[in-house]
């Protein structure tokens, strides 16, 4: 046998044919049995040193509650008066927002463009009253746009009416206004209309 073939033969933990099993076996079950007559000794030892190590302790501790429990009563008290504050300090920051807003609508809702939604820093829908504002600025625009568009085809129409002939000028105002109409009408899309 040469070297190499050796070194792998000792190499190997346990041996196939040998009486290294059950020597392991009972070293094992020695080992098992001195930890568990060791782990007996110290509970004895110490169960009667904790039992009177754990009769102080409980004094101590209930002392101490009775030293906490007007601590505990009023932090629980600090406790509630905060929740109660915070809750009625966050229900005012979307209760005013929401009243400004619900009377900005009603306002748009009767015609009434003319006017911004301001909301406090901090408010809760600031955001909301930013997108509902600029809504109204481009309702407000096209609505500007559809009256100056409604008063050039009325100009075209009272010229109409009064027997005179339209000019190619004038004809081709007429069309750019009604395109205008159009376009402007295009921007909108009302439950009436498909979507598809």
């Amino acid at each position: 046998m040469d070297g190499k073939a050796r070194d792998k033969v000792r190499r190997r933990r346990f041996l196939a044919s040998s009486p290294q099993g059950p020597l392991l076996k009972k070293v094992y079950w020695l080992i098992l049995v001195s930890l568990a007559v060791q782990a007996t000794l110290v509970y004895l030892v110490t169960n009667r040193q904790l039992e009177a190590e754990y009769y102080r302790a409980h004094q101590t501790i209930a002392s101490t509650l009775e030293g906490l429990v007007p601590w505990i009563i009023g932090a629980s008290l600090i406790a509630l008066l905060a929740a109660l504050f915070g809750t009625l300090r966050f229900t005012l920051s979307l209760a005013g927002p929401t009243y400004r807003l619900r009377k900005h609508l009603r306002s748009v809702a009767d015609g009434d463009l003319t006017e911004q939604i301001m909301l406090r820093r901090g408010d809760e829908l600031h955001d909301l009253a930013r997108e509902i504002n600029r809504l109204v600025d481009r309702m407000e625009k096209q609505i500007a746009r559809l009256q100056q568009t409604t008063g050039r085809l009325r100009d075209l129409s009272a010229r109409f009416a009064e027997g005179k002939t339209l000019t190619g000028e004038e004809i081709e105002s007429l069309n750019d206004a009604v395109a205008r109409l159009e376009e402007t009408l295009a921007a909108f899309r009302t439950s009436g209309e498909s979507t598809e």
